[in-house]
């Protein structure tokens, strides 16, 4: 039990990072401003969006800065440090932009459901980014990986029941 705590705190501003662009894209557009899109429209070589109107510039900074300060709490109880925190949340959302291309590339429209892909793009890039940075262990990954999409689909279900996402998944 105690690994799976000690790999659910460290992956936390991964997830707060992943968490945060909807929660940023939806106070920015309550405010009655629009989202710019991080792709600004472009289309790759097969005439669809790079990644689509639902990645934003907006969307990916209040994501690194919401995995960045939550790795900042964490450092106060000594249970993370800040550097490794900016290093995760860069990755998460590096991680979901790959997956935001891919899922263009075979044709899935933004919000479309691609089951895994969906749910670990971000762990992916985020355990590549920290482990670039210094290896994570590797019972953490496994816990990770094998818990998070669960996570991932009920957290995207208590956002749609309060209205935040328009889907629950």
């Amino acid at each position: 039990m105690h690994v799976i705590v000690d790999a659910i705190v460290w992956i936390l501003p991964a997830y707060f990072a992943n968490g945060a662009p909807v929660l940023t894209v939806h106070v920015i557009r309550r405010a009655g401003y629009r989202p710019h899109p991080l792709d600004f429209g472009a289309t790759f070589t097969d005439g669809r969006r790079v990644l689509g109107d639902n990645k934003s510039i907006e969307g990916f900074l209040g994501g690194v800065a919401a995995g960045t300060a939550g790795g900042a709490l964490l450092q106060l109880f000594g249970l993370h440090d800040l550097l490794s925190a900016f290093v995760m949340s860069i990755g998460a959302l590096t991680g979901d932009l790959v997956g935001a291309f891919v899922k263009r590339r075979l044709g899935l429209r933004p919000g479309d459901p691609a089951p895994l892909l969906d749910q670990l793009d971000f762990v992916a890039g985020s355990v590549l980014a920290y482990w670039l940075y210094k290896p994570p262990p590797l019972e953490y990954v496994v816990v990770v990986v094998v818990l998070t999409p669960l996570i991932h689909l009920v957290t995207n279900a208590v956002a749609y029941v309060l209205g935040i996402k328009d889907r629950p998944w």
